[in-house]
């Protein structure tokens, strides 16, 4: 009996997350789904402090798993080994350090390392090369921005210490209720822990304030660009944009805009500016700036014996080349510059520390084989400048979810998410991932735009409000008024040092149940 009513609480803090996630409409039932989850670590009534770590350990992960695995389905479109290894290697770390707050005795010091050990991981998340960070808690209240302004001071990874903080506060009052003992402490602490989202409410409902706007064109072609015969001849899928674009009145676009692998066989980024050499993107909205996404090659010129994996050998130039997923802006002047990709989907697009786990390699399913994707070195790092002075920070695809990357370049106007989602069939992870970019737009305190093909596309302002929206049913050219902010979010400035005081707290905490064993 006693074994059951474990795998029950497992299971209703399985089901209480499920439902918080985009784009399901249970994001607050967050506050209460690691409720059952504590009852369970309670119940374990062992003096072996292994198996009392052991078992909480299990059931985390029981619990963290399960639910990786019911929401992922929508994330990647279909179950394969790429999305075990992401929910594992999400998790799986996660949980053996968390679990530790099982070894404390004392309330308070037990539940902070809880909740600093869980920010610390998340941080590990952001900066390793193994993580996919769709899974982090403070992303499950994004179709509620009225709840999280909050993030524009501490971020989505403070969101995930005030949720686990909310979770901790009425399990000890339910738990004091039990007991008929006083618990005025935590019911201070909960009115506390309830301002941010009374203040996020009130700000929520106050009027944005503008800097300038600028008009952006939207064009999406929602079509497969990876075909053969794309690849072999660019102009075929220019001629797809300039068909798009026929008869749109552009006067007063300031800047068009277009997705992610617009070009799949973009050239040699060392021939854009080259004059001698025709270019058959130059052909595209002659006279107006844009912004898009291309795969395009550069030659690899280290002249070293042992060439790194993603280097590739032509035949026929004779020479090492490397590819690169770019986001491309184009000036008035017709001149190009490059931002390269640096985020890439671990063991999907690329395989991460090759050095190291090149054996992965066997594990990948034919549709997911690595594509030698690497970073262009000598590409701009800083934002793109408009003809108007206007800046815009590109990024694309997975870097979004990256909140380090979304915050990098903060004086720029705005940002734009290109990206291309053409491979994803699931109609509820294109909306999920359209979701996630309201806390991002919150966290970096900047409008976002989303310009992707085959997914969902629109205009999101600095409070996570969805101004425009559109679908990926047939190709389609879309204006939106864009609010430039100038000012960032508190959170922008102070990422760092608040990361630094997780991480040194989680050791703190740590050192001292250490020494009080000793």
């Amino acid at each position: 009996m006693e074994f059951v009513k474990k795998i029950v609480l497992l299971g209703l803090s399985i089901t209480l997350l499920t439902i918080s996630w985009p784009p399901y409409l249970g994001g607050p039932s967050i506050y209460l789904a690691f409720i059952p989850l504590f009852f369970y670590e309670r119940r374990i009534l062992t003096k072996s402090r292994f198996k009392k770590y052991l078992l909480t350990f299990l059931g985390f992960f029981l619990v963290l798993f399960s639910y990786g695995f019911l929401v992922s389905y929508n994330a990647w479109g279909e179950y394969n080994n790429n999305v075990y290894i992401a929910i594992i290697v999400s998790f799986l770390p996660l949980s053996l350090v968390v679990s530790l707050f099982s070894l404390f005795t004392k309330n308070t010091h037990r539940y902070l390392f809880l909740i600093f050990s869980w920010s610390s991981m998340e941080i590990l998340q952001m900066n390793w090369g193994l993580n996919s960070p769709l899974l982090l808690l403070g992303n499950s209240l994004c179709m509620f921005p009225n709840l999280i302004q909050h993030y524009s001071i501490w971020g989505v990874l403070g969101g995930a210490q005030h949720i686990l903080s909310l979770n901790v506060i009425v399990f000890l009052i339910i738990l004091k209720t039990r007991s008929k003992t006083n618990f005025k402490r935590e019911i201070a602490l909960l009115a506390l822990l309830l301002l941010p989202i009374l203040g996020s409410i009130i700000s929520y409902s106050l009027p944005l304030e503008r800097d300038k706007t600028i008009t952006a064109g939207i064009a999406l072609g929602n079509f497969e660009h990876f075909k053969k015969e794309n690849s072999e001849n660019t102009s075929l899928l220019i001629n797809q944009y300039k068909k798009i674009l026929k008869g749109k009145n552009l006067k007063d676009v300031n800047i068009v805009l277009f997705s992610e692998s617009t070009i799949v066989n973009g050239g040699w980024i060392e021939n854009l500016n080259n004059d001698s050499i025709p270019n058959p993107i130059d052909s595209l909205c002659p006279g107006k700036e844009i912004l898009f996404g291309a795969h395009m090659f550069s030659i690899y010129d280290n002249s070293q014996d042992q060439l790194p994996y993603s280097v590739r050998y032509d035949a026929n130039s004779k020479i090492n080349y490397e590819t690169h997923n770019c986001v491309v802006f184009r000036s008035k002047l017709g001149n190009y510059s490059v931002r390269s990709k640096e985020k890439y989907v671990p063991f999907h697009e690329v395989i991460p520390y090759p050095k190291i786990l090149m054996f992965t390699k066997n594990w990948l399913s034919k549709t997911t084989i690595p594509t030698y994707l690497s970073p262009y070195k000598h590409g701009v790092e800083e934002p793109f400048t408009t003809a108007n002075g206007n800046t815009i920070y590109g990024l694309m695809c997975f870097e979004s979810f990256f909140s380090n990357m979304i915050i990098k370049q903060n004086k720029a106007d705005f940002i734009v998410v290109l990206a291309n989602e053409s491979w994803n069939h699931q109609h509820l992870g294109k909306e999920q991932y359209f979701d996630y970019m309201t806390a991002k737009a919150i966290e970096s305190g900047k409008a976002i735009v989303k310009v992707a093909n085959c997914g969902y596309s629109g205009y999101i302002n600095s409070k996570g409000q969805i101004i425009d929206k559109v679908g990926f049913d047939k190709p389609i050219f879309k204006k939106v008024k864009i609010d430039c902010n100038q000012s960032a979010s508190i959170y922008s400035s102070i990422a760092t040092a608040l990361n630094t005081i997780v991480i040194s707290t989680t050791l703190i905490l740590l050192m001292s149940k250490l020494i009080r064993k000793s």
